[in-house]
């Protein structure tokens, strides 16, 4: 059981990319740097009959840092390197893998998200933004007995219902194919409701409650040629991610600010992980200001 949480971790870190998903792309020549630090804990884990299993007083917690970087080419495609979560700089699981740490790099994420429908997309439309956006995993991560998870190509769909000028809801779909490792795939689903509050001319505020399903038919042949096991192990993860963010648009580097908490749901062979993050966002333009 040990060794089926190990490689749950694995995936799940991957899979908890923090990013509450839409389908708004970057204004031409404009882009945003990310530092994002986040803190994890877990004191049990969802087995494979999807019940809840203590650690017995033991835990799992980590502090991440996470990198990304943004940049849109026209109005109505970005491309976007993400490495958050990105790396492990301390843990500690109290012997519940039977390693001291689960330190180290996760993967980055490559993606280009071309937004078709919008309001400044090849079809214009005010009340609906949708984007596609293929995406590539470039494997950098070494856990501990665990070589990198294999490369993987996919794409994400984006469907934004804009409901009013400060009201939207948010769809979000992403299949992920793992073509050299038994052509494994996980697939990610996600809806978003989110309200913006403009404070001022040069401020605004907003709320998001992402909820987040995420799914693999068979979380070990991730790992299969380590381990032994002939049975199929489907990981499924429902996490609800309340968040809220705050930009300002006039200082000399615009900046944003979003904070976010993952709480667990339900799950099969997935950790009841809690995450809380901190994105920090800083602006820039090739041009004269990022929102101009």
């Amino acid at each position: 059981m040990k060794k089926i949480l190990a490689l749950t971790i694995a995936l799940l870190i991957l899979a908890s990319a923090l990013f509450a998903e839409s389908a708004k792309v970057m204004p031409m020549r404009t882009g945003r740097f990310f530092l994002a630090p986040s803190y994890s804990f877990a004191r049990g884990s969802y087995d494979n009959n999807r019940n809840y299993q203590s650690f017995n007083n033991n835990s799992i917690k980590m502090f991440n840092i996470g990198l990304a970087m943004e940049y849109g080419f026209s109005d109505w495609f970005t491309t976007a390197i993400h490495w958050i979560p990105g790396l492990t700089v301390w843990s500690e699981t109290d012997d519940v893998f039977g390693w001291d740490d689960l330190n180290g790099a996760d993967d980055i994420y490559v993606r280009t998200k071309f937004q078709l429908a919008g309001e400044r997309a090849p079809l214009m439309n005010y009340w609906l933004r949708f984007a596609i956006a293929p995406t590539a995993i470039i494997p950098i991560s070494a856990l501990p007995d665990m070589s990198s998870k294999d490369f993987a190509a996919g794409v994400g769909i984006y469907i934004d219902l804009v409901m009013s000028q400060n009201f939207f809801l948010n769809l979000y779909h992403e299949a992920m194919v793992y073509p050299f490792n038994g052509s494994n795939y996980s697939l990610s689903f996600e809806v978003e409701p989110v309200i913006t509050i403009p404070l001022s001319r040069s401020i605004d505020f907003s709320i998001g409650i992402p909820v987040n399903f995420r799914y693999s038919p068979d979380l070990l042949s991730f790992e299969r040629q380590h381990f032994e096991v002939p049975e199929k192990y489907p990981y499924n993860n429902l996490s609800l991610n309340p968040n809220m963010s705050i930009i300002f648009r006039t200082l000399a580097i615009p900046m944003e600010l979003k904070l976010q908490h993952e709480i667990p749901l339900w799950g099969q062979n997935s950790l009841a992980l809690y995450n809380t993050s901190l994105q920090i966002m800083a602006y820039f333009a090739l041009r004269s200001r990022p929102f101009e």
